[in-house]
């Protein structure tokens, strides 16, 4: 036998570790599709359109509801993602293949906030935008 499978928690840790990647990947791939569905909202928001749309208070709420329900469903999915990539890390430094890094439970509660952190300020800006504290400009009306 040689090769890769001489060493059976040295290939767990490699899988581990390409699975901890897969899901760190995945957590990028998904931030780039928040950017987009909230950019366009704010977009609309902010478009002539949109605020003649959301200058009724019921649309205004229906929007901002919108925007604060996928920011929420986006950053469980990002905790999640989060609690994998950790979980496949830890599997892959108990298998010995790699050394734990120097800090490693303080950082990686860092990087945990950092990338929940637009998901949940978005949120809260839903959150003013929907209570009316938040005030879109509104551009007059075009001539007909």
């Amino acid at each position: 036998m040689s090769g890769e499978h001489e060493n059976p928690r040295l290939e767990l840790a490699r899988i581990a570790g390409d699975t901890a990647r897969h899901y760190g990947t995945m957590r990028f791939a998904m931030f780039t599709v928040f950017s987009a569905v909230l950019g366009a909202l704010l977009s609309f928001a902010f478009s002539q359109g949109g605020t003649l749309f959301i200058a009724h208070a019921p649309h205004r709420v229906g929007l901002a509801a919108a925007g604060g329900a996928l920011s929420v469903l986006f950053l469980l999915a990002e905790l999640r993602i989060s609690r994998l990539v950790t979980f496949y890390q830890e599997a892959a430094y108990a298998a010995g293949a790699l050394p734990r890094p120097p800090g490693h439970e303080r950082w990686k509660g860092v990087i945990v906030l950092t990338m929940v952190a637009p998901y949940a300020f978005s949120a809260v800006f839903w959150l003013l935008a929907g209570c009316g504290f938040i005030v879109f400009p509104l551009y007059p009306a075009a001539a007909g």
